[in-house]
């Protein structure tokens, strides 16, 4: 078993420039015209970041839980945070049969003090239970399920995904050790 706990703190500065048009910026910059629109934002951004993780493995079984927040860079220009939980777990049953099932969640929360667009917190779930079967040295297959849901706090609408599949894998024989 081992558990792992990181905790910090995240400080950000953001600096924005506003220029009204885009060629004012084109001015400013081959005629050297100081433009009298331009703006200079600069803010600071603070928040708490963490991960705490629990593992405990044994010869026929494995399992992990995870829970976490993090601060990201958004591609409009802010920080978005996103606060996730995790569980995986696996089985051998036999030599030849196992199975496993992670189940995932995550909530996301853009930055809305810098997002000029209209974005909006939403929560992901996911859960997918797996069997396996080795049918020989190099054959396996394996039997999926994958539901996948997410919750956007602006509206009610349904938004679910089911996925079965099958998958039958083969792994080339080695022909030559370089141990």
């Amino acid at each position: 078993s081992s558990v792992s706990l990181q905790a910090g703190s995240s400080v950000t500065q953001i600096v924005n420039q506003t220029f009204p048009h885009y060629f004012d910026q084109i001015f400013t910059e081959v005629f050297s015209i100081p433009p009298a629109t331009r703006s200079v934002n600069q803010s600071e951004k603070k928040g708490q970041v963490y991960n705490v993780t629990y593992k405990q493995q044994s010869e026929i079984s494995s399992f992990e839980l995870s829970a976490g927040r993090n601060r990201v860079a958004s591609s409009t220009g802010g920080l978005d945070e996103t606060d996730t939980a995790k569980i995986y777990y696996t089985n051998s049953i036999t030599e030849r049969l196992s199975w496993s099932l992670d189940v995932n969640s995550a909530k996301y929360k853009p930055d809305q003090d810098i997002s000029v667009l209209a974005v909006n917190n939403y929560r992901r779930t996911s859960a997918s239970p797996y069997i396996y079967y080795k049918l020989n040295v190099n054959w396996t297959m394996s039997l999926g399920y994958i539901y996948a849901k997410k919750d956007i706090e602006t509206d009610a609408l349904p938004r679910e995904s089911n996925t079965v599949f099958f998958n039958m894998s083969w792994r080339e024989p080695k022909l030559l050790s370089t141990n």
